[in-house]
């Protein structure tokens, strides 16, 4: 399946070092991402357990350091929780209810997860113009398609987005370990709201450890998802594309991707849609 990726800038970057800026959860444009339906009831006995099992992870320890700067080694924590055990609890099982579904994004997925956005190739023609003009810099960008393995799920999955109306419901009461959080958090990379259906989305999923870290002129360090150039099939770029950038891309292809189709943008003579005739 072709699937394509929508650039305001630094598509022919993209194509020269073979790498695919990735994005945490967090930094992603829809708030809404890993939201959840909270369900369940925390009580004393689950709060003494989930604590119990909690303090042995990094996510705990990180949290835990965030509240409390004092906390500067896993020994500081064992005796901060020590001395404050029956409060903790206590304070876990009164506030599950007001648990807040923006601290998973935070505390869990941004350290484990890199993700790459795309569209099918084969949306509305309407939609097709929103796309263009929200991921393009209003028509002026490109996009890049890509076809990648079928049923490949190491080191990255390509999965489809569902889009619903309402959220997943998470029962956290249980701890974060069991078998229900694990399947609804899965589910939850790939739902998002009806209101974003028109993007037709698909998702490549990795891990940072598979990444490549490298430091942006704004001085931010960003990850980046090396693919490989067979993988890549067509570039197209927007109607109001300067003919200079379509020139400096053609001669790129022209040596590092021989096989790749250039196309450019056109009006319909007479529809609102757009047509691609080839550079």
């Amino acid at each position: 399946m072709l699937l394509f990726r929508y650039f305001g800038s630094h598509a022919l970057e993209t194509l020269q070092g073979n790498l695919l800026k990735a994005a945490t959860i967090s930094s992603l444009n829809d708030p809404f991402e890993l939201l959840y339906r909270l369900a369940g009831t925390m009580t004393v006995a689950k709060a003494k357990h989930h604590l119990k099992q909690r303090i042995k992870t990094d996510q705990f320890f990180a949290v835990a350091q965030l509240h409390n700067p004092a906390i500067k080694t896993k020994k500081d924590l064992k005796r901060f929780v020590a001395a404050n055990r029956d409060s903790l609890v206590k304070n876990f099982a009164s506030g599950y209810s007001q648990l807040k579904a923006e601290k998973l994004v935070g505390s869990m997925s941004d350290r484990s997860l890199r993700v790459v956005c795309f569209s099918e190739s084969t949306v509305d023609r309407l939609d097709e113009i929103l796309i263009w003009s929200h991921y393009a810099d209003k028509h002026k960008g490109a996009r890049i398609g890509f076809e990648f393995p079928d049923g490949i799920t190491f080191p990255f999955k390509v999965v489809q987005v569902d889009y619903r109306k309402e959220r997943i419901v998470l029962n956290l009461s249980e701890g974060l370990g069991s078998d229900h959080v694990k399947v609804a958090l899965t589910e939850m990379l790939k739902v998002k709201s009806l209101a974003w259906k028109y993007e037709r989305e698909y998702r490549l999923i990795t891990s940072p450890k598979f990444c490549v870290s490298k430091q942006l002129q704004t001085g931010e360090t960003a990850d980046f998802f090396p693919f490989k150039r067979e993988w890549v099939k067509c570039v197209d770029f927007g109607v109001r594309t300067a003919s200079k950038e379509i020139q400096t891309m053609q001669e790129l292809l022209r040596k590092a991707y021989p096989n790749v189709q250039l196309r450019k943008a056109v009006f319909h003579p007479s529809d609102y849609a757009l047509e691609y005739e080839p550079v």
